[in-house]
């Protein structure tokens, strides 16, 4: 393998990547997208055992050699079932390696991300978790859902004096890491111990319990997915109330802190949406109010090849009063297909993580607690604060627009002119909501609350940028889209031409930004908004803010005009009649 500076690992070399393309050209088409990587690792290993322990078996188009020769029936069944599909042209292919090379395939721990079914880490997040735990000699480290044994293989090597236990659900998985295992251990001058086996991690039946723990969990997953949700609603009591709709991620930290030492330190990863979500604030409180909860860090977006969703890494264990929060989202490298964490990006993280800086931030039990437990490090980051600021609850009411679903308004919807429009996201640009809104039929009287009044602020719900417009004077009623929220000003306390203004301004953004969640997209809560606190200058001050708005908004109006005049003249200037 080629060492890779860069990202803290390595790369395969450029033979092995052809030979693999090969192959995969070869299966295409024969078997299922998902079942490629497996297949490619059930292939490779016929080759290398029968190169090593069979030579002269494989002359002939066999495999079934290699798996009856093998004292391991789990191994061979799984083997047997990968290749069903086996061509002789494929094995053929893959023969044409010499026992190196098939190694090194073997042994490949970062396989392509387009070509299996799942989630594997990447090698720098690994190293990223791996200087946090800081393994040591003889200490047992876990790995709860190895899934391809990415993390086990790869730190066994890096740490060959310590022990690994790998668990995953997947029979599939397992036996691929065991495959993988056979190959590590064959040759080297090192003695691994890397211990696999097949388990489900949401059952409390282990008796031993580890120095560090390592778990990149599932993304997504339910608990109305999970089988056996009443027997660990029963297995731990803290786990009772867990409700169908609740996300596994804090079950799954559950039994990852109930599997360490007591001195036992953990890293997690999960996805963003944990740190927020609602049906999940009870776990972030147990965590926090029982001092589990050491740090969190904001990982950048994209850096898993199946998903470019927003992760964390949660520091878990006993004993900490307080919480590091730490936003590592802005350490990355952009490359073609997703971001990548750079060694100097796991130095400046690791930085943030052992010292308070501009990306990190010390937090006590009670600010987490004012902050209804939400664990978004940029909340706690952000230093924009104003003296004397006001609420925006404290002059202005806020709800959502009409909760309309696509079927809803379709069915409402009209080309006819009527007295009643809809207004959506896409119809607000540059401040200015379009003139050409959609025309429906009507508004029921369960929708009339969602109309906006002449002089309300819009503010979309989602960012970034987070849109923000003024309704002027309009002949027609205007429903608002759900996406949207309607704000009402007190207009003896706040001008909303100012409030658009400052909301609209590079720190008004950053405000909004500094109070936002999600997952694959910034969103505000109403609450969030309510609390948000604006700078608001006398009446008077604010006047000469809005006017000065009002003006501008007004200009690029009268400007966009024109522009569009002189692109319809340009497009008309020359029209041809039957070719002449």
């Amino acid at each position: 393998m080629v060492n890779d500076n860069q990202t803290g690992g390595f790369k395969v070399s450029k033979e092995i990547t052809q030979l693999k393309f090969q192959v995969y050209s070869l299966l295409r088409g024969k078997v299922e997208s998902d079942d490629l990587y497996m297949i490619l690792i059930s292939l490779a290993f016929i080759a290398y055992y029968a190169k090593m322990y069979l030579p002269g078996s494989m002359l002939n188009f066999n495999p079934d050699e290699v798996i009856k020769d093998l004292s391991d029936r789990e191994i061979a069944d799984f083997l047997e079932r990968q290749l069903k599909v086996l061509d002789e042209q494929s094995f053929n292919t893959i023969m044409q390696a010499d026992v190196n090379q098939l190694r090194e395939l073997l042994l490949d721990l970062e396989p392509d991300g387009d070509r299996f079914n799942g989630d594997f880490t990447p090698l720098s997040v690994i190293e990223l978790s791996n200087r946090i735990l800081s393994i040591k000699e003889n200490e047992s480290v876990l790995d709860m859902c190895s899934g391809y044994g990415t993390y086990l293989f790869s730190s066994a090597q890096q740490y060959p004096k310590s022990k690994f236990f790998g668990q995953d659900i997947n029979a599939d998985m397992i036996n691929l890491s065991k495959i993988k295992s056979l190959v590590l251990q064959n040759g080297s001058e090192n003695k691994y111990q890397v211990l696999i086996e097949q388990k489900n991690v949401l059952r409390q039946n282990d008796k031993i319990s580890f120095d560090k723990s390592f778990m990149h969990m599932p993304f997504g997953v339910r608990a109305f997915m999970f089988g056996e949700l009443e027997n660990i609603r029963k297995e731990v009591p803290l786990l009772s109330n867990l409700t169908k709709s609740s996300s596994l991620d804090w079950a799954f930290m559950i039994y990852q802190l109930l599997a360490l030492k007591k001195d036992g330190l953990g890293v997690a990863i999960a996805s963003v949406g944990s740190t927020f979500n609602v049906v999940d604030r009870k776990f972030r409180e147990y965590f926090v109010n029982n001092k589990h909860l050491k740090a969190v860090i904001a990982l950048p977006e994209k850096l898993f090849p199946t998903t470019s969703i927003k992760t964390v890494i949660y520091v878990i264990g006993h004993n900490y009063d307080d919480v590091m929060m730490i936003d590592g989202s802005n350490y990355f490298t952009s490359e073609r297909r997703q971001n990548v964490i750079t060694q100097e990006d796991i130095e400046n993280i690791i930085k943030a993580y052992k010292q308070e800086g501009k990306t990190s931030k010390k937090v006590t039990i009670t600010d987490i607690k004012n902050n209804d437990y939400v664990l978004l490090p940029n909340r706690y980051l952000s230093n924009i604060s104003y003296k004397n600021g006001v609420r925006l609850g404290d002059f202005a009411s806020i709800k959502r627009g009409a909760p309309l679903t696509a079927a809803d308004l379709d069915k409402i919807s009209t080309i006819e002119n009527t007295d009643n429009q809809y207004l959506m996201l896409s119809d607000i640009s540059e401040g200015i909501i379009s003139e050409d809104l959609h025309y429906i039929t009507q508004i029921e009287s369960s929708l009339e609350k969602y109309l906006i009044k002449e002089g309300n602020l819009i503010l979309s719900k989602i960012g970034s940028p987070f849109k923000v417009a003024v309704l002027d004077k309009r002949e027609s009623n205007v429903l608002a889209n759900g996406n949207l929220y309607i704000i009402e000003v007190d207009k003896t306390k706040a001008n909303p031409y100012y409030l658009q203004a400052f909301l609209q301004s590079e720190d008004g953004q950053k405000l909004l930004q500094s109070i936002s969640a999600g997952v694959s997209f910034s969103t505000v809560g109403i609450g969030d908004l309510s609390n948000m606190e604006l700078p608001l200058p006398d009446l008077k001050e604010q006047n000469l803010v809005g006017d000065k708005m009002k003006q501008a908004l007004m200009d690029i109006t009268k400007y966009n005009r024109e522009l569009d005049k002189a692109r319809t003249m340009i497009a008309s200037m020359f029209k041809f009649k039957g070719g002449k």
